[in-house]
């Protein structure tokens, strides 16, 4: 299924240009109301159109948008292998799959990966996807993708990296946010896998602008660190959860990936795993 991520609204632009208003404040000056009809008619042919926003080519790495119809998501992959991603049903976190490909990985020659499924089960605490796999393939400018859990195969395609926002021309993956824009308090929510734990609500997520980073959830105290990936927009980070009734056993760690930039303001999936993929943290936060 193809996806397909930009509208240019023409139209609307087009009586907003400057060319068009200073047009139209000559037009209303005129006293015959079919005048200034037939003025403002003229005017509106004649005022430039915006440059349409560029999409940005699909690469051998990015960050990307991905929808299967059942579900949505936001796609991470990396040019060491890694791929991480999340899962969203109905605006609200569904899952969580990740893993390393290897070289001759494709949608018809899936890998083994782990998938932290939030929400297919009963109580919805999560639980960890049995023998889920995947495959991607990069050609012809497109992202071929194929994932597989215990409730079904589901297969997309996309043709573009994801940008900073509906209209904008600029990738996440290629333009980095630096820490000092990204340091601040963040809302949200989180969803984990293997603490009996359902979707909590987060207020007070802070990071620094050396790129520590600090919340208070699910009776834990995470304290990381988050490094930024070569020169890319995605970072790695690494966490230690405590307190008397955490329920977190071994170090957190996986990658942030900005899903988003709106007014200057990040959005960010934080996608943390044990070593052994048995339990899991994700936040999905918004920059205040």
């Amino acid at each position: 299924m193809q996806i397909t991520t930009r509208l240019i609204g023409v139209l609307a632009a087009v009586l907003f240009t400057p060319f068009a208003m200073a047009q139209s404040n000559s037009c209303n000056k005129l006293a015959n109301k079919a005048a200034r009809k037939a003025c403002l008619a003229k005017t509106a042919t004649q005022a430039p159109a915006p440059a349409p926003v560029p999409s940005v080519p699909v690469g051998q790495a990015g960050i990307y948008d991905v929808n299967y119809g059942l579900f949505s998501g936001v796609y991470t992959l990396l040019d060491d292998g890694r791929f991480s991603g999340i899962h969203m049903y109905n605006g609200a976190l569904a899952g969580h799959p990740h893993g390393v490909l290897p070289a001759d990985n494709s949608p018809s020659h899936l890998s083994p990966i782990a998938w932290a499924n939030f929400i297919d089960d009963y109580q919805q605490v999560g639980k960890q996807e049995i023998d889920p796999r995947f495959g991607r393939s990069f050609g012809d400018n497109t992202l071929s993708v194929t994932i597989v859990g215990g409730f079904g195969t589901f297969s997309t395609t996309q043709n573009e990296q994801k940008t900073y926002g509906y209209d904008s021309g600029t990738a996440l993956y290629l333009q980095p946010l630096p820490l000092t824009t990204l340091a601040g308090r963040y809302t949200g929510a989180m969803r984990s896998v293997g603490i009996d734990k359902p979707q909590e609500q987060i207020s007070a997520f802070s990071i620094t602008a050396d790129g520590r980073f600090e919340v208070n959830a699910v009776d834990c105290q995470f304290s990381g660190q988050m490094v930024q990936y070569k020169t890319t927009g995605v970072y790695e980070a690494s966490t230690q959860a405590s307190g008397a009734n955490c329920k977190y056993t071994a170090q957190l760690a996986g990658l942030v990936t900005p899903v988003a930039v709106n007014n200057g303001k990040a959005r960010l999936a934080f996608q943390l795993d044990t070593a052994d993929n048995r339990q899991t943290a994700v936040f999905l936060i918004s920059q205040q």
